[in-house]
């Protein structure tokens, strides 16, 4: 098997943001199984990658491009619901679309691979599960194969193509597209694709990864002190008050917070919002004293996007 993949000359084009030393070992990994299997790699990187990454692949790019889009051009919701006894408050993050970014590399890499001469071109992104069913695809001889990834029926996670297939793939990606169609990378795959005149498959075998993006992120909770949890209401649009809303708070609690050096003292009970009296547009220093302990969100606030608290009362719903 080994002999007839090294034949007929396969190359595995690898989409990475490895930021972490996790991820770096992941992907450390997974380049040692692929070269295992006699084939190429080629891996595109906006991140300086360490040496023994590097002198795993057979080609090597490096880019200052990143092109994360931002509200209000494009961005992603995220949001958690709470409840109350006549009231369910639903807490709205608004983080970076970072989809874009993703189906960027693709092109790229597809791009650049398309000058060589392979007969198959394997898109896998860096925390591809490359267990034996992927590893079988590797060998296979699809041309145009799309593979559903968890609740989706296609994703960047794995693509086989021909170069032919691989070139008119290629030239379906641009912006403008995946901003008209207005969602996440995987439906904009699934579109783009079943609007397309390429002769793809969508195969039954499923894909998986082996890294959850926010796994270890708090969303929607800004403390960085046990016993503390609140969000962040920043509405760029209405430009409200900038506010804290405290919740999962057992009782009643007694915190300090501090404005531009000006503190005051409160009495905090679960599903309150504190108004800190300065709009998005005139941020200002704030610092929370609980518990002994003092963490500056000045940082935070300035960060965040825009974030929103909706309240529906159950008479209204």
């Amino acid at each position: 098997m080994l002999r007839k993949i090294m034949e007929k000359k396969r190359i595995v084009l690898v989409s990475t943001y490895c930021d972490t030393n996790e991820k770096i070992e992941i992907l450390q990994n997974n380049l040692k199984i692929i070269k295992s299997k006699g084939l190429d790699v080629m891996v595109y990187s906006p991140l300086s990658l360490p040496n023994e990454i590097i002198n795993l692949c057979d080609f090597y790019i490096q880019t200052k491009e990143n092109p994360l889009l931002y509200w209000p051009q494009k961005a992603v919701s995220s949001f958690i619901k709470i409840f109350s006894e006549n009231c369910e408050i639903k807490l709205r993050r608004t983080l970076f679309d970072y989809g874009w970014a993703a189906i960027y590399q693709t092109k790229k890499l597809s791009e650049y691979a398309s000058t060589f001469d392979y007969e198959r071109y394997y898109h896998i992104v860096y925390d591809t599960l490359i267990d034996d069913r992927v590893i079988s695809i590797f060998s296979s001889d699809k041309s145009c194969s799309f593979f559903p990834f968890h609740e989706h029926k296609v994703s960047l996670h794995l693509i086989a193509l021909d170069k032919e297939e691989l070139i008119k793939f290629s030239n379906y990606i641009n912006l403008k597209s995946y901003l008209d169609f207005n969602s996440i990378v995987e439906n904009w795959l699934y579109d783009t694709l079943t609007n397309s005149n390429l002769n793809f498959t969508i195969e039954s075998e499923k894909v998986d990864d082996l890294m959850l993006y926010h796994k270890n992120e708090k969303l929607h909770d800004y403390s960085e002190i046990d016993g503390l949890t609140f969000f962040i209401l920043k509405n760029i649009v209405s430009y409200e008050e900038v506010s804290l809303f405290f919740y999962n708070i057992s009782g009643q609690i007694n915190l300090t917070i501090s404005v531009e050096g000006v503190e005051k003292p409160y009495i905090i009970s679960d599903k309150q919002l504190i108004k800190l009296g300065f709009t998005p547009n005139n941020l200002k220093t704030v610092l929370i004293s609980f518990n002994g302990l003092t963490m500056d969100i000045t940082k935070k606030i300035e960060d965040i996007i825009h974030n929103l608290i909706e309240f529906n009362y159950y008479n209204d719903l």
